[in-house]
């Protein structure tokens, strides 16, 4: 399958290779993920997950990380929030610990720990976040 060469598809492709290089497996990254939502809206159907991370605990596969990509995606700003409520969208499906945003700006990765949104501007390695999560479970 071909993909246009749009700005947005680049940064997805670098961070998939960002990914790669942290050692996430590969097998364990599905790309353009369809999300069925709890509606009965046909544009839901359309709904998909640009990076999902899943990661596996006692032989039971879990996601672990979305990721939603933009081509520019300014700090503290509007589109920001807007990109970041949809992920969380996608998240009440999906019920990944870890959400990430990511753009030529660069990445944040968020997570809920005593009921507060936290965040940090880089990308942890797959063994990092997989032991986050475990602390948080």
């Amino acid at each position: 399958m071909w993909v246009e060469r749009l700005p947005e598809e680049e940064v997805r492709q670098n961070c998939i290779q960002n990914l790669l290089r942290l050692s996430y497996p590969k097998r364990y990254i599905a790309v353009e993920l369809s999300v069925k939502k709890a509606s009965f809206d046909p544009r839901s159907a359309k709904r998909r997950i640009d990076i999902a991370v899943f990661c596996t605990l006692k032989g039971d596969m879990y996601p672990l990380l979305l990721i939603e990509c933009k081509d520019t995606l300014p700090k503290e700003s509007l589109a920001e929030e807007k990109a970041l409520r949809q992920l969380t969208g996608y998240n009440a499906e999906m019920k990944a610990p870890f959400l990430g945003l990511v753009s030529k700006e660069g990445i944040s990765v968020y997570w809920n720990e005593q009921k507060k949104r936290r965040q940090t501007p880089y990308l942890p390695t797959f063994q990092e976040l997989v032991q986050a999560w475990q602390s948080l479970s």
